[in-house]
């Protein structure tokens, strides 16, 4: 398999829609939940670093940051997700991030271009499996933003509900506090996110939020008070 994503003459759609993903360079499982250490790493030794960025979706797929080919949640309803790539760019991005669940579509006939939701989300399926990362146990997820496709760092969900969207249905709606022990990438700080005993200020996305779930867990990648103190001798 080549090493970069290719297409070939049968190709019917330009551009790459119909490309071949190419090798995958990392040695993690499928399911995998935490870093991609160097040890997984044998392409270059250095495994996937935060505000690493890549040319495209199919490129990010080949180091194991979102597997799937397109947007959305890469995740099991019975296991927890792995990841989460959101459409955006850098600037956009906070300490704290709300996601929106998918589905509420009927993809009973054009797929792709039905973008009218007609019904309630529900937790469950994919929006099952991103309420795993309430869990302390590794059960959390990588962003990639799109536009950019650059890894974030990780992130725990602290709280979680649905709330009526733009048509009328209710959403999905997700509260991820990062909790990367390297730095963000849009930041100058040297140190990675510490530990917040502080009360999360009020989110607009989840006022009136209806079926709240508030996690009381620490997220198992939250900074290392160790790892801060030595940094900040």
């Amino acid at each position: 398999m080549a090493n970069k994503v290719y297409t070939t003459e049968r190709a019917k759609k330009t551009g790459k829609a119909n490309a071949c993903s190419g090798n995958i360079f990392v040695t993690v499982a499928l399911d995998h939940f935490g870093p991609i250490l160097a040890e997984n790493d044998s392409e270059r030794g250095t495994g996937v670093l935060v505000g690493e960025t890549w040319e495209d979706r199919m490129e990010c797929r080949q180091w194991g940051a979102h597997l799937p080919h397109v947007a959305g949640i890469s995740g099991q309803s019975d296991y927890g997700a792995q990841s989460v790539a959101l459409s955006g760019d850098m600037k956009m991005m906070r300490i704290m991030e709300t996601v929106i669940g998918s589905g509420g579509r009927d993809l009973s006939g054009n797929k792709r271009t039905n973008k009218t939701q007609s019904f309630d989300l529900r937790f469950e399926k994919f929006n099952e499996a991103l309420q795993f990362a309430r869990c302390p146990n590794s059960h959390i997820t990588h962003y990639v933003y799109d536009r950019e496709y650059s890894v974030m760092g990780f992130t725990g969900l602290k709280n979680d509900g649905r709330k009526p969207g733009i048509q009328g249905y209710k959403v999905c709606r997700y509260l991820f506090v990062r909790c990367d022990n390297d730095p963000a990438p849009w930041t100058s700080d040297e140190n990675g996110d510490r530990p917040r005993s502080l009360p999360l200020p009020s989110i607009d996305e989840l006022i009136k939020a209806t079926d709240i779930t508030k996690s009381k867990a620490t997220p198992s990648w939250d900074c290392d008070n160790s790892a801060v103190s030595s940094a900040t001798k």
